[in-house]
């Protein structure tokens, strides 16, 4: 019985203090990894999402565009017309390149394991693109150079209709922006 008890012991203070080459032991490892996990995820959603929302702008696609936004944002009263004056603002003839996305900050609520609640919010930080000169002499080009801010709930278990982008804001670089939706939408709940 002793000799049980004194190996249950031994195991147990070696799992505990068992290390990794790099000082850390197998608990922060596993956290270590599934951060990894999850970072990996939320950055394939965003580049997915940010791909999605500069082939609506490029490609002047109205309808896509709409459906990126939550309900919520959808049903305002003034949400087509907002939809219009953004795809005008953003001046494109040809989609030349952007910087890859990056996540301004992110939050998520969980139960029992599964994830009820997600949101992040991003910034792709420059999109360059070139648009006909309104003289259209000789078929000369300006080019542009937007930044698109946007807010994201992925998950709301709690109401649906707040699923989808419920913020954008789109800035000319150094000259001015537009806004659509509402950045406090979550916290007015």
């Amino acid at each position: 019985m002793n000799k049980c008890i004194i190996l249950f012991l031994i195991v147990t203070f070696s799992f505990v203090s068992c290390e990794h080459k790099n000082g850390e032991n197998i608990f922060s490892n596993s956290r270590s990894k599934l951060l990894t996990l999850l970072e990996g995820e939320e950055t394939i959603k965003i580049n997915e999402m940010s791909n999605e929302i500069i082939r609506c702008f490029t490609q002047k696609d109205k309808n896509a565009l709409i459906e990126l936004f939550c309900d919520e944002i959808q049903n305002g009263p003034d949400f087509n017309n907002e939809i219009d004056k953004m795809l005008e603002y953003f001046n494109c003839d040809i989609y030349s390149f952007s910087e890859k996305s990056r996540s301004g900050h992110s939050g998520f609520s969980t139960n029992e394991g599964r994830r009820t609640e997600w949101n992040i919010s991003v910034n792709i930080p420059y999109i360059c693109v070139l648009a006909y000169k309104e003289t259209n002499i000789q078929n000369e080009m300006d080019r542009y150079h937007y930044a698109i801010q946007y807010s994201w709930c992925i998950i709301n278990e709690e109401n649906k209709s707040f699923e989808g982008l419920y913020y954008m804001n789109i800035e000319l670089l150094n000259i001015n922006s537009i806004n659509i939706g509402d950045y406090n939408l979550l916290w007015k709940k």
